[in-house]
């Protein structure tokens, strides 16, 4: 049961401005992420465990000469715990992390403190004037 003093409480509580929120339509979704249909086997869905070695098999194959699109479109019907580790590195990190690669990260790291960005000096600006330095705050 709702009373009207609620109803008021609850219509200032939320304010005078009220979102315009929008949602898609449950066909739109579906037309868009067609790959999630029931149809087509997910490892989630599919618990036989011959669907699971197959879809071992095709990672591994796939890690071999790692091409993040097609790494990508593997993870989309789900990774096998085995693999999840080496396909997500090969999606998220493509580049070859060597030892070499590790050392221009801290190169670039360490080099990041001795360039001044035109940001810079407007961000320092905006922190040395705070409301106590102006004289007309009071």
């Amino acid at each position: 049961v709702r009373s009207p003093a609620f109803e008021r409480h609850l219509s200032s509580a939320l304010g005078s401005i009220q979102a315009q929120l929008s949602a898609e339509t449950r066909q739109s979704l579906a037309a868009r992420f067609q790959e999630l249909d029931t149809c087509y086997p997910n490892l989630g869905t599919d618990p036989s465990p011959g669907f699971v070695e197959a879809r071992r098999r095709q990672g591994e194959q796939l890690l071999q000469k790692p091409y993040v699109p097609e790494l990508m479109v593997f993870a989309r019907f789900g990774i096998p715990h085995s693999l999840r580790r080496g396909v997500w590195v090969g999606c998220l990190l493509p580049c070859d992390q060597g030892q070499d690669t590790v050392g221009e990260l801290d190169a670039l790291a360490r080099d990041i403190g001795n360039w001044d960005y035109l940001t810079d000096d407007v961000f320092r600006q905006d922190v040395a004037d705070h409301v106590a330095c102006d004289p007309e705050y009071f």
